[in-house]
């Protein structure tokens, strides 16, 4: 990220008042209705103009100009040192305004006396895009010999996202590790769960994937998956947990891999796109395409191109909204599934996926129609194809 640093104010904050028996103690608290209390708070801004932070009403609201997909983020530096071994959670209210790919997201990073930060000392929430205000948390231990801790309110892509309510409290003791005796069709089916799980959060592009919280799902579905104890019965229960996530996810049976020769390897790859090619003869007239919900996959990259070029006036319904790759995983269980791998969007960032490519003339079967053998859409087609013509 090109980030030019401008600082309000760079401060270390101490922590709040002692805990009474049973409470869990406060360690930062805001809102933030004036700007004297963000003078709290660096802002580190991408060398873009219209990249901002400010304060509207009790919320920081970042800022980043339409066109840009940078990060822009505010950072507020706390002392961990008195609470070392506890159990921290952050907790913070979130809504967006912008592109749907933009996102806005918290993280708090505890900074120990190793030389950088391990992967037990970051804890991020989920990011999120939302018009309404939304809470996010997020947990984390913090180390025997954490000093610092940092916490990020970032927000990514175009349009404003608003911060408030910031909360970060001391939960009590973080538990000790402890080992868990796990047998080899354990580790094997949790090995195949979280690589799936993984290739659905980050590649998957459906909607309810891009707006699930994920550490919410894990704890539940990981004692699923401990609890599985045939091939089949993991097939049937990663169903279970992914089928309202990614409903088009399919888990089978794997396939023996191909042969190689001995000592053969990819050595050379080249991405050749859709390799579309205008060829002449070029069509000259007037084109109207009709569609309906069997349009599908490639079809809607096709459409798509038609509609952003002006080549077609399209007429019916919308396609069925299943673009992207077509993805085969095979997993150490001893079974593949197949998802879709590619989110697909259009020039203003809305999905296609469960969506659809929506015609230009939204025209639908009557039930009159089918009896009296009319093709409704057809005749829809011919009657707008005539207009054009007589333009």
């Amino acid at each position: 990220m090109r980030a030019a640093t401008s600082v309000f104010i760079a401060c270390v904050v101490a922590c709040g008042p002692a805990r009474g028996p049973g409470a869990n103690r406060t360690l930062l608290r805001e809102k933030l209705s004036s700007a004297a209390s963000f003078t709290h708070w660096t802002v580190v801004a991408p060398n873009v103009h219209g990249a901002f932070a400010r304060t509207d009403g009790d919320a920081i609201a970042l800022t980043v100009p339409a066109g840009s997909g940078d990060a822009i983020v505010v950072r507020r530096t706390l002392d961990v040192s008195h609470v070392r071994g506890q159990r921290l959670r952050l907790t913070v209210r979130v809504k967006t305004e912008g592109p749907m790919l933009s996102i806005a997201k918290a993280g708090l990073t505890i900074q120990t006396l190793a030389a950088a930060p391990s992967y037990r000392d970051v804890a991020s929430t989920r990011s999120i895009h939302t018009e309404a205000w939304t809470s996010l948390q997020a947990a984390i231990d913090v180390a025997p010999d954490a000093t610092l801790g940092q916490l990020d309110l970032t927000w990514a892509g175009a349009g404003t996202a608003w911060f408030s309510d910031i909360e970060i409290e001391e939960l009590g003791p973080a538990p000790p590790p402890a080992p868990l005796p796990l047998s080899p069709q354990q580790i094997s089916n949790l090995v195949s769960f979280t690589r799936a799980a993984a290739l659905i959060q980050y590649l998957h592009p459906s909607d309810e994937a891009a707006a699930l919280d994920w550490n919410a799902l894990w704890p539940a579905a990981i004692q699923r998956i401990l609890a599985v104890t045939s091939q089949a019965q993991l097939v049937a229960t990663m169903r279970e947990i992914f089928a309202p996530i990614a409903p088009t996810v399919s888990f089978g049976a794997a396939s023996p891999p191909p042969e190689r020769g001995e000592g053969t390897h990819l050595v050379r790859w080249h991405r050749y796109g859709f390799g579309v090619r205008a060829q002449a003869p070029m069509l000259s007239a007037k084109v109207v395409a009709l569609i309906d919900g069997r349009a599908m996959s490639a079809t809607e990259t096709y459409l798509q191109m038609i509609h952003d070029h002006h080549l077609a006036v399209t007429v019916g319904e919308p396609s069925a909204g299943t673009n992207g790759n077509v993805t085969d995983v095979e997993l150490p269980a001893g079974f593949t599934f197949r998802f879709t791998a590619m989110r697909v969007v259009d020039d203003a960032g809305w999905t296609l996926q469960g969506h659809g490519f929506t015609p230009d003339h939204l025209v639908q079967p009557t039930l009159d129609g089918v009896a009296a053998g009319r093709d409704e859409v057809l005749q829809a087609g011919v009657e707008i194809a005539r207009k054009m013509i007589a333009r």
